[in-house]
C-alpha cells in the first residue's frame, strides 16, 4: 500500500470536534476572554535497535503549558498524529521478517526507520505539523516518508491545502507546479507523469503555508521518477490569492 493511501485509510474517519471559543466584542469584557485557541504539541522521540533493525520515531503529547483549544481537541490531535506514526512503524515491523533472520539475510543489511516531526504553525486558525523520515526494508534504495497533519484549533477538524483552494486556483497550482520542477529538474512540463502528477492533491506530501507562499513537496514517483527525489515548490500568493477558500484560511 502506498504512503497516501496508507494514510487515509489510518486517519479517515477521525473526526474531531468541540466548541468554538468566542469572545465579546465589548472592550469591558476583552480582558477576561478566552484565549484565541491554539493547539500546542511536544514530540518525543522513540527509538529501537534489532541486529537488523534500527528504528526511531516520534509520539507527540498535548503541550499543556501553550494550549489554550479545548483540551479534548488538543488530545485528539496528537492522537491522530500519534496513529499515522503507530500504522508506519507497524508495516515497518510486519513487512520485513528478512531484518530479523539472519538464515534469509545473510549480508546482515541493516533495516532503518527514521520519522521527526516539526509544528510548524500553531496560530489561532490552523496547527500543522509535518513528518519526515526516511524508511528501508531492502532493495536498491529506501523510500522517503512524508506526511502533513493540519487542524482547526477551534473545531479540531482536519484542513488540507487543496480543500482551500478553489477549482479554478487549482489549476493554477498544477501549472506552476510543473513549470517549477521542469526549470529545476530534467523532466519536461509537457510529460505526462509530470502533467499526471501536479493534478493530484494527494501526492502531496508535505504542505506549509509561510509569507511567500505555500509549499508543496511532492512525494517519491509522484511527479517523476526516482532520481528527482521530492520536488519542493513553493506557489507565490499574488498567484492564488483571488481563489483561496474564504473559511478556510491558510494563508499566514
Amino acid at each position: 500500500m502506498n504512503i497516501a493511501a496508507r494514510t487515509f485509510a489510518v486517519l479517515a474517519g477521525l473526526v474531531l470536534t468541540a466548541a468554538v471559543v468566542g469572545c465579546s466584542v465589548e472592550p469591558a469584557d476583552a480582558a477576561n476572554a478566552p484565549a484565541a485557541p491554539v493547539l500546542s504539541l511536544s514530540f518525543a522521540a522513540v527509538e529501537a535497535d534489532a541486529p537488523y533493525v534500527s528504528v526511531v520515531y516520534p509520539r507527540a503529547s498535548v503541550d499543556a503549558a501553550g494550549t489554550t483549544a479545548d483540551a479534548a481537541v488538543a488530545q485528539r490531535a496528537a492522537d491522530a498524529i500519534n496513529a499515522y506514526v503507530t500504522s508506519i512503524t507497524m508495516e515497518f515491523g510486519g513487512s520485513t521478517a528478512w531484518m530479523n533472520d539472519p538464515s534469509t539475510n545473510r549480508e546482515g543489511t541493516r533495516g532503518e526507520l527514521r520519522l521527526t516531526a516539526t509544528q510548524r504553525l500553531s496560530t489561532p486558525h490552523l496547527t500543522l505539523v509535518t513528518l519526515e523520515g526516511y524508511e528501508y526494508t531492502g532493495g536498491a534504495h529506501g523510500l522517503p516518508l512524508l506526511y502533513t497533519a493540519a487542524f482547526d484549533p477551534a473545531s479540531g477538524a482536519r484542513i488540507t491545502w487543496s480543500d482551500a483552494i478553489t477549482g479554478t486556483g487549482f489549476g493554477v497550482v498544477s501549472a506552476e507546479v510543473r513549470r517549477q520542477v521542469a526549470a529545476n529538474t530534467d523532466v519536461q512540463a509537457t510529460d505526462e507523469w509530470l502533467m499526471s502528477g501536479s493534478q493530484e492533491p494527494a501526492n502531496v506530501g508535505l504542505w506549509w503555508p509561510a509569507d511567500d507562499g505555500l509549499h508543496l513537496t511532492y512525494q517519491p514517483y509522484s511527479v517523476g521518477p526516482y532520481s528527482i527525489g521530492t520536488p519542493e515548490v513553493t506557489i507565490p500568493w499574488s498567484l492564488i490569492a483571488d481563489h483561496l477558500v474564504a473559511d478556510l484560511p491558510i494563508r499566514p
